[in-house]
């Protein structure tokens, strides 16, 4: 049996483990693909001696690759079939693959909460940019897209967006800039290992900042610009940690599940999402003191966001006929209220303009796939 083996989001490697005459595993799993990234998908060749998989991310790199059952050789791409976004298939004869292509073009838009401008598409290509993020300043936004190949971080300046990173494979995203706009926090996963990572403004040479085993990913920052706070499992279940922008140790904040996080611009609460699903968001303390549920609504990771007059989220939206808006608990009142009715399903990525009047959202402007064929595939 072939499958998949990961230890945290769009990472994995191709595993093989023999099965018994009733079908349950004997011995241990053979690792058979390196290359510390994501992989998908594997199917069996006909003769049985190499499995073909997508090399990659579908929303990413995703490619079609070939590699033998001992792992001792690398894996290959194989040549002219361009990229890949989901399920593959191989006729019984093996002469046959069947691949799916295509996938989501997303592009994120600017919502005047003022109402005085109809919606705006602001970030647009004919591929995935998503989670637009204004810097402090308000002068630029950052966002991860797939439209150069491999999912990057860039920014946009009003005009031409310039690549800030090039991985050249592994899913990357989550952009979040320093307070002083000086700097942006992200995540990627190099090494088949996500790990939050800081880059310039102005580009250059992306530096580590964690590197335990495991998952650590969507950072964010404090409002001083002294913590850098992110989910990791380091523990054993994603939790949510901080640690300082320049490296040292890294504070578990979270005991009961924790993967995003954004703290409150006074520095007195860290407001999370305990699980991945949607569900109530909760506050704590930075020292970990009075944790408590701070909004009871189905809130989804990464569509939240926090400002000195509350704290913002998108909801609903989820399902094609189902009212998105965007909402708001006020500090001054400690009421929700509606800020905005969004006519489109969201996606991942929340972000408000420094006066608060432009919101920034991610749309799926479309969403489909083409089943392509391969006569005399070997």
């Amino acid at each position: 049996m072939a499958y998949v083996g990961s230890r945290g989001h769009s990472t994995g490697e191709v595993y093989v483990v023999q099965l018994s005459a009733d079908k349950k595993p004997e011995g241990q799993p053979n690792r058979i693909t390196f290359r510390q990234g994501g992989v998908g998908f594997p199917v069996w060749t006909a003769d049985g001696h190499k499995i073909v998989f997508m090399e990659g991310n579908s929303g990413s790199n995703g490619s079609i690759a070939r590699v033998t059952l001992d792992g001792k050789g690398a894996s290959r791409k194989i040549p002219g079939l361009g990229y890949t976004a989901g399920p593959i298939a191989l006729s019984h004869d093996g002469r046959r693959l069947a691949f799916s292509r295509g996938g989501q073009d997303s592009d994120i838009w600017r919502i005047d909460l003022s109402g005085q401008e109809p919606p705006r598409k602001l970030v647009a290509s004919t591929r995935q940019d998503l989670a637009g993020a204004y810097s402090p300043d308000g002068k630029r936004i950052a966002f991860a897209s797939n439209r150069s190949g491999p999912r990057e971080v860039c920014d946009a300046d009003g005009g031409n967006p310039v690549q800030l990173t090039h991985f050249g494979g592994p899913q990357t995203g989550t952009t979040r800039w320093s307070p002083d706009s000086r700097y942006i926090a992200f995540d990627s996963r190099p090494g088949g290992n996500a790990d939050i990572y800081i880059v310039g403004a102005e580009g250059g040479s992306p530096r580590r900042l964690t590197d335990q085993p495991g998952e650590d990913a969507r950072p964010s920052w404090s409002a001083d610009g002294k913590w850098i706070y992110f989910s990791s499992d380091r523990s054993g279940a994603s939790e949510i940690w901080r640690m300082p922008p320049n490296g040292g140790d890294a504070m578990r904040i979270t005991k009961g599940g924790g993967v995003s996080a954004m703290p409150s611009i006074d520095g007195q609460w860290i407001y999370y999402r305990p699980q991945s699903a949607a569900g109530p968001l909760r506050q704590i303390r930075p020292d970990g003191s009075d944790d408590s549920e701070a909004i009871s609504l189905p809130i989804n990771i990464l569509t939240f966001l926090t400002t000195p007059k509350g704290v913002y989220f998108a909801l609903g939206g989820r399902r094609s006929r189902e009212t998105a808006t965007l909402q708001a608990l006020l500090f001054a009142t400690g009421k929700i209220t509606e800020v905005s009715k969004l006519d489109f399903p969201f996606g991942l990525g929340l972000s408000l303009s420094p006066d608060e009047r432009y919101a920034l959202l991610t749309k799926l402007d479309q969403n489909g796939t083409d089943l392509m064929l391969v006569d005399s595939f070997r």
